[in-house]
């Protein structure tokens, strides 16, 4: 991939859907055996406005306790979002990733960014150490 030379700026990349691919439905699709209940389950009690709402927290376990009492029949596969939460990921975005390390060949300063509790982020970071190659990462609780 080639990348122009330009003035030298500073880039925030984004860690989910960004540079690594994320979606609920990589580990629920392990979980539920019926699609349909799958994606009831996805709309419903593990919504993406649900999961935007906790996004940030420093444990998801208090939200996730609460979302059980809401949704009893789907409270094991609540929990599994908190116990399982690194199969939600599904590897790198290799032309993004690509886009990234030629920007810091080029001597740009790369930051990361996310929503991921700092807990994940340490999760994500130990199988994909790529996402904290930038010059620094921002997530909700950690410490710069």
């Amino acid at each position: 991939m080639r990348v122009a030379q330009v003035a030298k700026k500073d880039v925030v990349f984004d860690l989910g859907n960004v540079l690594l691919r994320w979606d609920p439905r990589h580990l629920y699709r392990k979980v539920f055996a019926d699609e349909a209940r799958m994606e009831r389950f996805l709309s419903e009690a593990c919504s993406l406005a649900w999961i935007q709402s906790i996004d940030g927290v420093h444990d998801f376990a208090a939200p996730i306790a609460i979302r059980a009492k809401e949704f009893p029949e789907f409270a094991d596969e609540l929990a599994l979002f908190d116990t399982r939460w690194l199969e939600t990921l599904d590897g790198a975005i290799e032309d993004n990733l690509s886009l990234m390390r030629a920007l810091k060949a080029q001597g740009r300063p790369v930051y990361g960014l996310t929503n991921y509790p700092a807990q994940k982020f340490d999760l994500s970071r130990a199988i994909h150490p790529f996402s904290t190659n930038s010059t620094r990462s921002s997530c909700p609780g950690a410490r710069a």
